[in-house]
């Protein structure tokens, strides 16, 4: 019996052409679609008292970069969910500006509550995403690959 052997080459396009022919590259319309989606998404999530951190998303966002930025001066601990001390003098929440804090281990007293709880909380992103985010983000993406092959 004979081997049969076959010789082919084959042109693949590059992964930039791919990228940018599906609106992969930063800046492009899938990156657009995923910054804007994870903010729309998300935004039942957030922490809300004043509307100041949910906004911040939409004011301090460059869409179609890839970093969805809250930006807030309490945004990181509301995103932890812990409460944060002045470690030196009382040990109050508030701290003269410049000092840095710390956070709680006063038990019982070292977990945030949100209003509008328990959907409003900490790590509002990756909660949206575990709540079905995800699916509806690929979803999406799908779509614009779809329309633009």
């Amino acid at each position: 019996m004979a081997d049969l052997e076959f010789v082919y080459e084959l042109d693949l396009p590059t992964a930039d052409y791919v990228i940018n022919k599906f609106g992969f590259e930063e800046g492009g319309e899938v990156q657009r679609f995923i910054d804007s989606e994870v903010i729309r998404l998300s935004d039942p999530y957030v922490p809300f008292q004043t509307g100041a951190l949910k906004s911040s998303a939409l004011q301090y966002t460059h869409v179609g970069s890839g970093v969805v930025t809250y930006h807030t001066p309490y945004a990181h601990f509301q995103w932890v969910g812990r409460v944060m001390r002045w470690p030196t003098g009382t040990g109050t929440t508030y701290a003269p500006q410049g000092e840095h804090k710390v956070y709680s281990t006063i038990p019982g007293r070292s977990e945030l509550t949100y209003q509008g709880a328990p959907r409003r909380g900490k790590e509002w992103v990756k909660r949206m995403i575990e709540d079905g985010g995800m699916d509806k983000l690929l979803r999406g993406i799908r779509e614009i690959t779809r329309r633009r092959s």
